[in-house]
This record gives C-alpha cells, sequence and structure tokens, in this order.
C-alpha cells in the first residue's frame, strides 16, 4: 500500500506568494486533474489514489518477477519505499550500481553488442519537444530566478 500526502501537490499559495500565473481553460470533470494550483477534489483525490495503486502493484509486481521472487517478499521488501542505490542493492534490488554509461555497458552486454560499437541514443532536444519543462526550458524556465524572491533578505 502507497500511503500520499494528497495535499503535497497544491502548490496554489506559492505561486500566489512568487507571482506565477497561469490560465487554466478546461472542459469535463476531471480535465484538471493533474493541476497544482490546488487541492483535489475528493472525486479526484479517489481516483488519483486508486490509479496510483494500480501503478505501484503493476510495478511491484514485474519488479518482483524481474527479481525471481514472490510478490509477497517484494512487498516486505519494497513496501512503496524510496531506497538509496546502496540500499536497493544490499535488498536485492538492483543488478549493479552505477550511472547511465554503466547502464549503457551492461545492456550492450546482454544484448551482445561490443563495447566499443557506437549506439544510437535520444537527445535532449528530442525529449524538450516531448515536455518542454524538462531540462529547465519553457515556460518554467525562469523558476530559479522567480525562486529567489524566496529567499530571506
Amino acid at each position: 500500500m502507497v500511503t500520499i500526502h494528497i495535499g503535497m501537490f497544491d502548490m496554489g499559495k506559492l505561486y500566489e506568494k512568487i507571482g506565477y500565473n497561469e490560465e487554466i481553460i478546461s472542459k469535463g470533470q476531471f480535465s484538471e486533474l493533474n493541476s497544482s494550483h490546488r487541492s483535489f477534489r475528493p472525486e479526484e483525490k479517489k481516483i488519483f489514489v486508486e490509479s496510483t495503486q494500480v501503478m505501484y502493484k503493476e510495478f511491484r509486481d514485474k519488479a518482483a518477477s524481474s527479481r525471481s521472487m514472490s510478490v509477497d517478499k517484494m512487498e516486505e521488501i519494497a513496501q512503496g519505499r524510496v531506497w538509496t542505490g546502496n540500499d536497493a542493492a544490499s535488498r536485492g534490488l538492483v543488478d549493479a550500481l552505477g550511472g547511465f554509461s554503466r547502464a549503457v555497458a551492461i545492456a550492450k552486454h546482454k544484448a551482445k553488442i561490443p563495447q566499443n560499437k557506437k549506439i544510437l541514443q535520444g537527445r535532449r532536444d528530442d525529449v524538450n519537444r516531448e515536455n518542454p519543462h524538462v531540462y529547465d526550458r519553457g515556460p518554467h524556465s525562469q523558476t530559479p530566478s522567480t525562486l529567489s524572491r524566496l529567499a530571506p533578505s
């Protein structure tokens, strides 16, 4: 079971304090479900909690299967918590520790691709076209300077 503090996504007061404004035009009962400007309405909270539980259980079940572990054992270890790399490794939740380069090397090994062979990797620009908020581009690119207004003078 994942326990979620549902109010944590309400950024409305922070946005107001830093002068961040956004016009929201919506149509449909749940079209603002992911809005960070206000707390969830009761029916939205129910949908959010249920969908989060489904995603967690799917992830947990896949992780258990890939680790050759029972779902009960995975639940006992994981319990929806976030582990550091070392803690996850000590609990048998990861194969190896390392960054992106290590992950690519392991993937090449498993795919029987020579380590010295170049592979095509996605570019940040490709991600940015899909999600302009990634890497501080798009409308939120001024966030760091805007947030500096919150620092005590």
